[in-house]
């Protein structure tokens, strides 16, 4: 079932959101922007966030230690950032 649900932190348009059952594994919570191509998932504690898919993406679950999902996290807060940059100069360069 898809539904719209959070908005995306790239594009900030409505995002699909939907559980994916793909060969007998259930994704709990996929998030998926159409526009910009941002992706969430969260699978068994195990989190996949892709920024200009397949570009860019960034992994840690429940069991990944502070030290080393820090860093991880950080990256992705800045492709965030450099994605919303990017966005925005296309639209202002239109």
């Amino acid at each position: 079932m898809h539904k719209l649900t959070k908005r995306c932190p790239v594009c900030n348009s409505k995002m699909l959101g939907y559980t994916d059952i793909t060969a007998g594994t259930v994704c709990e919570d996929v998030e998926q922007c159409t526009l910009c191509n941002y992706y969430y998932e969260y699978m068994y504690g195990h989190t996949t966030i892709s920024v200009n898919q397949p570009l860019e993406e960034f992994r840690w679950s429940y069991n990944t230690p502070w030290e080393e999902a820090k860093p991880i996290q950080d990256a992705y807060q800045l492709a965030i950032r450099i994605a919303r940059e990017r966005r925005d100069a296309s639209f202002n360069s239109v």
